[in-house]
């Protein structure tokens, strides 16, 4: 689990709400970003992406397809949460999920399995 925000928020017209849990992406045909991977809300519409330093380190993890992603906009009411933030690159928890069927390589400190559904794990994004 690692901490992150929504980038490029303030240039989509898409949102979701403080709270929510959204789904990433890996968007390899992006011609700015070969790295990138999308945040959708619970709706499949875009937010914005991953920090594109996060994107490098994960992309590679994600083609290959041993891991997954999910991930949660802080809500006001948790520790760390900013309003001021929020309004322009809400602050976001994302988990890493090993895919059990394909084993991994990723580094032990990465993945985390606690806080989603079992179902995450089999399930690539």
């Amino acid at each position: 689990m690692f901490a992150s925000c929504v980038a490029g928020w303030h240039s989509h017209r898409a949102s979701a709400l403080p709270g929510g849990c959204v789904r990433l992406v890996r968007e390899s045909g992006n011609p700015h970003d070969p790295n990138a991977i999308e945040v959708h809300n619970t709706h499949g519409q875009r937010i914005g992406f991953l920090l594109p330093q996060q994107s490098a380190f994960l992309a590679p993890y994600i083609d290959s397809l041993p891991i997954s992603l999910a991930g949660r906009l802080l809500s006001p009411d948790e520790a760390g949460y900013n309003e001021k933030l929020a309004q322009t690159r809400p602050q976001l928890i994302v988990s890493v999920f090993m895919n059990p069927a394909l084993g991994s390589t990723i580094p032990a400190r990465t993945a985390v399995t606690s806080g989603y559904p079992q179902t995450m794990l089999d399930r690539p994004t």
